[in-house]
């Protein structure tokens, strides 16, 4: 008896660790294909890319950085935001869009009210020469709840993006 029920242990065993592993592949491979290209890391932002850079935001997971060229000329740079809910119930949460170069020898910032509907700001500017900008878009701060929502960026005018990162380079860990 004891050598079968320690056969069903093993086996039991293996099975889990194979469920998990699967899940695992799964949940990379979903990742990898849909991941719009986020960057966690301040000191290595994501490339924007042309049209509309959506991603979701929350307390619990931080900001999320891009960045893209600009100049010479007019650059316009469109954030709309929403915020989730809770249980059904709307919440209203701010989001700041903070814009700045890569010495960040100047800062422009926007913030963006949500309830229930979705809010824009725009972040206008001229530069007069081409110039490497960061977009930091920040979550609400602190709480116990979960806060955050959903957004989108969009630049446009005298822009230019550099090519979207491989599959590899979308991996982040939580640890």
């Amino acid at each position: 008896m004891e050598i079968q029920g320690a056969k069903m242990n093993l086996l039991c065993h293996y099975a889990r660790r194979l469920i998990s592993f699967g899940a695992v592949l799964l949940a990379g491979i979903a990742l990898s294909v849909t991941s719009p290209g986020q960057s966690l890391d301040p000191q290595k932002p994501a490339p924007l890319q042309a049209g509309a850079n959506t991603g979701t935001v929350d307390n619990f997971g931080g900001a999320n950085y891009f960045y893209f060229w600009s100049g010479p000329g007019e650059t316009t740079i469109t954030a709309t935001y929403r915020s989730m809910s809770l249980l059904g119930n709307a919440m209203k949460s701010d989001l700041t869009v903070e814009l700045y170069d890569e010495n960040k020898t100047w800062v422009s910032r926007a913030t963006i009210s949500s309830l229930k509907d979705s809010s824009q700001r725009q972040i206008i500017g001229t530069l007069k020469k081409e110039t490497k900008l960061i977009v930091a878009v920040i979550p609400p701060s602190g709480g116990l709840v979960r806060t955050g929502g959903d957004y989108t960026i969009t630049a446009t005018g005298a822009v230019r993006f550099d090519k979207p990162l491989s599959a590899t380079d979308l991996i982040v860990g939580t640890y």
